[in-house]
């Protein structure tokens, strides 16, 4: 598997965590996935896909290697009479697991360096009573570290 979909499945993995208690809002039922799917193919609200989208990458003075730039879109989907709000409350709680696992550990011993939230834009009730979210998220991570 690539290092690319490492990152992915380790996103997934923890978006997963968004279980309505301690600080999250919304209970998710484990409803997250590290692929794309598009709303008319979603069965369970709510729920979160994660994708990769473009990489850049750039040289590292610090190891000598190159660090990648990893575009992540994070779809978020809810269904509802207050979806819009429910949306709003995901969001948050997608946030909240971003900036917690900033340093994620993606394969033994493998760590990205930080992620970034780019932007966040959502349906804005035309698809009512569907509401969607996308999260850019850069990802940091060094590809020329072997994995162990």
């Amino acid at each position: 598997m690539s290092k690319r979909q490492d990152i992915l499945r380790a996103l997934a993995e923890k978006l997963k965590s968004i279980d309505g208690t301690s600080e999250f809002k919304t209970d998710i039922s484990n409803n997250a996935y590290p692929y794309l799917r598009f709303w008319d193919s979603v069965q369970d609200f709510p729920c979160i896909y994660v994708s990769s989208g473009f990489e850049a990458r750039e040289i590292s003075e610090l190891n000598g290697g190159y660090w990648g730039f990893l575009n992540v879109g994070i779809r978020a989907y809810c269904k509802g009479e207050n979806a819009a709000d429910e949306l709003q409350d995901l969001i948050d709680d997608i946030e909240v697991v971003i900036n917690k696992n900033l340093k994620l550990e993606y394969a033994p011993d493998q760590y990205t360096v930080d992620m970034m939230i780019n932007s966040i834009t959502t349906s804005e009730n035309l698809l009512a009573p569907y509401e969607i979210g996308e999260l850019q998220v850069t990802v940091r991570y060094d590809i020329h570290r072997e994995y162990n």
